[in-house]
């Protein structure tokens, strides 16, 4: 799924993406146009849904798979919610705090994913949501280090 690049950059004038009280835009700090975040807000959802596939298959074969399941489900469906709740974050700091937790949840997420690939029964399944958790894990690694450094 690719993110779309037609979208202009918000600007600090423009007062439109501008984090609170700074005149900066969310765009110049995070890099990504107001389209880029909601591509990858959506593809977080995405993302979240097919994990939650997988997740009702886990239940079945046992408790095991069912413990997977269940932290696999929680990493995976939290990535969206903290980038939703860092676009609105009161301060750049704020922000950065939020896209770190998606960060943290999104290698939660692809650890327990790579775990599932040992076994011969889950490799398939789950190779394509691997890729997109290490997409996401990229992705986001960007994001937070231009949210941690100094404006200039």
């Amino acid at each position: 799924m690719a993110l779309s690049t037609t979208s202009a950059l918000a600007t600090p004038n423009s007062g439109v993406n501008c984090l609170p009280g700074s005149g900066t835009s969310i765009a110049s700090v995070t890099g990504m146009s107001p389209a880029h975040r909601q591509d990858l807000i959506a593809r977080a959802l995405t993302f979240a849904h097919g994990t939650q596939v997988i997740c009702r298959q886990l239940l079945k074969p046992g408790p095991l798979e069912a413990h997977i399941a269940v932290q696999l489900f929680k990493a995976a469906s939290a990535i969206g919610p903290n980038l939703e709740e860092g676009q609105v974050g009161q301060s750049r700091r704020d922000m950065g705090l939020k896209y770190a937790v998606a960060l943290r949840e999104a290698r939660e997420a692809r650890h327990w994913f790579k775990l599932l690939e040992k076994d011969e029964t889950w490799r398939l399944p789950v190779r394509g949501l691997i890729a997109e958790s290490e997409e996401f894990v990229a992705m986001l690694t960007v994001s937070v280090r231009k949210l941690r450094s100094p404006l200039g």
